[in-house]
């Protein structure tokens, strides 16, 4: 009765923060035209990095040709520059339409740092990206940072989260994944830092499509149709995944968090069923691992939405979101200003309203924790510069 009468009271406040709009869990800003991270370079190194021509693709470009653009042809802002360059009409063209209460910003053109092999010259170009955003972008509380680190050098990327974790608006750490499984030792004076600012770690799937990014499972592919089509079959995810708990990541590190974006979901339930059953059968070799990973995901793991599977049966969809009890581990993610992105107001429809409530914002409010509050009303530009 007491139960009862508990989720009765719940739901109206649950409503209410419904009402305030969504979580958006994966939002790509572009740099403008020009070479606007010259600014936040150091002096003594703008001469080596003149040259880098960021273009409005990743800092290296892709190893597959791709038939069309990367970005809708809508998402280009007036102002010129590229889809997604300029926060004021990605306010009016996204935000606002959709009811987004937060987006958080993994900013595309830094995922190419995995493919860089100067070390030094990567952790530079990584401030100079957390500088930039952070001045010209979260002005607006609605936008928040995943700041990006170098993964070419664990100990400085610490550094790095240690001077960055504190500016307001930064909420998770975004590591450009390289050939290197996160589990490794290598990644552990990231994981310290992050776990001490209480700061989730972002993944972004690129898996084989940059040099220097995860080779694909198998080999390397020839085109990008391929890249395409295996991105939510899990191939990244699931060994990622596995390496995470089978090393014991979450046992070194308690408080961490890791979010999987846009690596699909439907292949977490099945994943979570082998994995279970392996540590069942040769938990002798990681004796570490003191819970089955079912229960390290549960507590510890996150995924987003995108890319979204669509299979003709909508009921099969909502089977896999059960299977991985995306109640507590989905989150949502429209890889705006991408044309493969997913539309929440489409995303989902015919789910259980109470789900995708869970879906598009409670679960975000809960991974992010108190670096997520109700917004005030947001400034704009002029007000900020006054």
């Amino acid at each position: 009765m007491t139960q009862s009468i508990a989720r009765d009271r719940a739901q109206p406040r649950r409503q209410r923060a419904l009402d305030l709009g969504i979580v958006d869990c994966d939002v790509h800003p572009m740099l403008p035209p020009g070479k606007p991270l010259m600014e936040y370079v150091p002096n003594d190194w703008k001469l080596a990095l003149q040259h880098v021509n960021m273009g409005y693709e990743k800092l290296d470009g892709p190893r597959f040709n791709k038939p069309h653009a990367t970005n809708r042809v809508d998402a280009k802002p007036p102002s010129g520059g590229a889809p997604g360059s300029d926060p004021d009409f990605m306010i009016k063209h996204m935000l606002e339409p959709r009811n987004v209460l937060y987006a958080t910003l993994l900013p595309y053109q830094a995922g190419g740092l995995s493919a860089w092999a100067n070390a030094d010259e990567a952790a530079i170009w990584a401030r100079a990206f957390n500088m930039y955003f952070a001045d010209h972008w979260l002005y607006d509380p609605r936008f928040k940072q995943a700041m990006v680190v170098s993964p070419h050098d664990p100990i400085t990327a610490a550094e790095e989260i240690h001077r960055h974790a504190g500016t307001p608006g930064v909420v998770a750490v975004w590591i450009p994944l390289i050939n290197i499984l996160l589990g490794k030792r290598y990644f552990n004076p990231i994981f310290e830092a992050a776990s001490e600012y209480g700061l989730p770690i972002m993944l972004h799937g690129t898996g084989g499509s940059f040099q220097g990014s995860p080779q694909k499972a198998g080999g390397l592919p020839s085109t990008f149709a391929e890249i395409y089509g295996s991105i939510a079959l899990g191939g990244l995810g699931i060994t990622t995944l596995s390496s995470l708990i089978f090393e014991g990541v979450f046992e070194r590190f308690p408080r961490l968090k890791v979010i999987f974006v846009e690596m699909g979901f439907a292949w977490v339930g099945p994943a979570l069923w082998k994995m279970d059953r392996a540590w069942q059968s040769f938990r002798v070799q990681v004796p570490w691992c003191k819970r089955p990973p079912s229960e390290y995901v549960a507590d510890h793991v996150r995924f987003t939405t995108q890319p979204a599977d669509e299979p003709a049966d909508r009921e099969q969809l909502l089977n896999a979101v059960r299977a991985m009890h995306g109640e507590r581990t989905l989150l949502l993610s429209s890889d705006y200003p991408h044309w493969d992105g997913d539309n929440p107001k489409l995303l989902f429809a015919g789910f259980p309203e109470e789900l995708k409530r869970r879906i598009f914002l409670e679960n975000a409010l809960e991974t992010f924790g108190p670096d997520l509050l109700p917004p005030p009303s947001p400034p704009s530009k002029d007000e900020v510069s006054v």
